[in-house]
């Protein structure tokens, strides 16, 4: 008991003492365009945001580009169907074809971070998390530093921590909406944060996370109206398209 009681008081002094970054959702909105994940949008965003979330997905040769699907997504960007995922090279050449944005290839999103070492970088891989948060400890330089390592369930926390990320954050989209479940292994977590979307907010889960010292995000937020709504229910921050963060 004892030992849970300083687990609890350390997180709550580690939580009064620290803020954390409005993160740019898929690089933020660029133009009229959400979820493009483009090199434009960092460009665009970088004086706003500090930290951006990207989305990445899996080529058919076993790397991950800056995509959110190979559906819908990939077809508002290209303009074509994907019956199934590229290869990089293929990627490289629609990329290269394409006059409205230049979605990012591992590599180029390394190099705009590492010329850019105030920024970080939010991973929201689509599959084989673990595989790919590898790859980009193995891609980028200052990974341990500059990337913020997001997870889907508690089994992958220790296998992160041990990649040599420092920053973690629990993204709960994928995980089964049991709030007592959350609030047990979020206690046994050090994590950056804990995100949710609204429907876990509205449950009160971030307020009871905050009463034990552990910040929370919602996601994705675009008014005034709905941060000042979710900030009132205890959420410290948002991933948003639009909302700069100054």
């Amino acid at each position: 008991i004892l030992a849970v009681i300083v687990i609890l008081i350390s997180s709550w002094l580690l939580g009064t003492n620290r803020s954390v970054d409005r993160i740019a959702h898929a690089g933020g909105g660029y133009k009229s365009w959400q979820y493009t994940n483009s090199l434009d949008a960092l460009e665009f965003n970088r004086n706003h945001y500090n930290s951006f979330e990207i989305d990445l997905s899996w080529t058919s040769d076993g790397t991950i580009v800056c995509m959110h699907d190979w559906k819908t997504t990939a077809e508002l960007i290209f303009g074509r169907r994907f019956p199934y995922p590229p290869s990089l090279l293929e990627f490289e050449q629609l990329v290269a074809q394409n006059p409205h944005v230049k979605s990012c290839t591992l590599q180029t999103l390394a190099q705009w971070l590492e010329s850019h070492p105030q920024k970080r970088l939010v991973t929201d891989i689509k599959s084989d998390n673990l595989k790919g948060l590898q790859l980009i400890r193995d891609t980028l330089k200052r990974a341990p530093e500059q990337v913020i390592a997001q997870i889907y369930s508690p089994e992958e926390y220790l296998p992160v921590k041990e990649m040599g990320f420092q920053n973690i954050i629990w993204t709960l989209y994928r995980y089964p909406l049991d709030v007592e479940e959350i609030l047990i292994h979020a206690t046994r977590m050090e994590l950056y944060a804990i995100a949710m979307p609204r429907e876990l907010v509205e449950l009160g889960l971030a307020q009871r996370l905050a009463n034990v010292g552990v910040l929370s995000y919602a996601h994705t937020i675009n008014t005034s109206r709905e941060l000042n709504h979710v900030r009132q229910l205890g959420i410290e921050e948002i991933y948003t398209d639009w909302l700069p963060s100054r």
